[in-house]
């Protein structure tokens, strides 16, 4: 923390930061239909099935 004049600014911009991330997660939560997210998981566990046969 060498620029402890510009902390203030550090703090709002990670306070922003963060905001935006939850906004997002929100919106993408709300808006991906239920069957997207049993796609995504079926993917998931496909890969994670490839990786434990490969090894």
């Amino acid at each position: 923390m060498r620029f402890s004049p510009k902390k203030k600014s550090n703090t709002a911009r990670t306070v922003l930061g963060v905001l935006f991330i939850v906004a997002g997660i929100l919106l993408i939560i709300i808006w991906v239909p239920l069957w997207m997210w049993v796609f995504l998981l079926g993917s998931v566990m496909i890969a994670i099935g490839v990786i434990l046969l490969r090894k």
